[in-house]
């Protein structure tokens, strides 16, 4: 797309069932009848939300996307495409599937997600990359979509910010050259006063977590949409000042091989 001029996007989920033949041609009539340019395809969305789906379900996504989307290229609307989670938004009841042996987010009191997996968590990483590579090979979008909930805080129900997870402690103790326990760093991290030694190592951890994730998602669309850019939804940025977060880096991260910078705000 070109990023000179404003675009009109509509950000819409399209649902694999009997009507979804209908509600494609509702979508083109509304777009030209309204002036969208841009179509933003989502799945797996809100309350059809089922957690991390499998590569199969995830192919029932995509056929339907891949109708939608090419009757909107037939009206000269481009196409974007989001999955509305990377790690996920929060648990709300879901768990990870059987199979899936991701480790999950821990908050600095213990407790575990039970559906939204750590950034640092090779098995998911190797699953969301073949996610991605899929969704994109067949989908060919303009722009593929990171949406807000790539963050370290407000993943209910855990508290407060950032990963104590065994994978975040091992980091944080190898920074250090420690051996805390969680519960040892966290009072440490916690200490009122001056930015201490641990406290530093966990928002350069927090740093370089997130930009190396950026990094990752852009090689793994890059790879097969050459063409294609990678953007993001932030949401409240008082919460990303806490898990210091590196903008000029993910958005490096995110824009590489030639790509724009994109970001949709969070307007609340």
């Amino acid at each position: 797309m070109d990023y000179s001029v404003y675009h009109n996007c509509l950000r819409i989920q399209i649902t694999p069932d009997e009507w979804q033949d209908e509600r494609i041609e509702a979508i083109c009539k509304h777009c030209a009848e309204y002036g969208f340019d841009n179509v933003m395809l989502m799945l797996n969305l809100e309350e059809f939300h089922c957690g991390h789906i499998s590569i199969e379900e995830e192919k029932k996504w995509i056929a339907v996307l891949k109708k939608a989307a090419a009757a909107l290229r037939e009206k000269g609307i481009t196409v974007s495409v989001n999955n509305w989670i990377e790690m996920g938004h929060a648990d709300r009841g879901r768990q990870f599937a059987a199979d899936q042996q991701f480790t999950p987010m821990v908050d600095p009191y213990g407790r575990a997600a039970t559906a939204v997996p750590c950034p640092l968590c090779k098995n998911w990483r190797a699953y969301f990359a073949e996610y991605v590579t899929l969704l994109c090979k067949e989908l060919e979008p303009d722009t593929y979509w990171i949406e807000d909930d790539f963050r370290l805080m407000n993943h209910a129900p855990l508290r407060s910010a950032g990963c104590f997870c065994d994978l975040h402690m091992a980091d944080y103790n190898k920074r250090l050259g420690t051996s805390y326990t969680r519960e040892e760093f966290v009072k440490k991290l916690l200490t009122l006063g001056p930015c201490n030694r641990e406290r530093r190592a966990w928002l350069d951890s927090n740093r370089d977590v997130m930009v190396g994730l950026a990094d990752e998602i852009a090689k793994t669309v890059k790879k097969v949409c050459p063409n294609t850019d990678v953007a993001i939804m932030t949401s409240g940025p008082e919460q990303h000042c806490m898990e210091a977060r590196d903008w000029p880096a993910l958005f490096e991260a995110l824009s590489q091989d030639g790509g724009h910078k994109i970001n949709r705000i969070h307007l609340p």
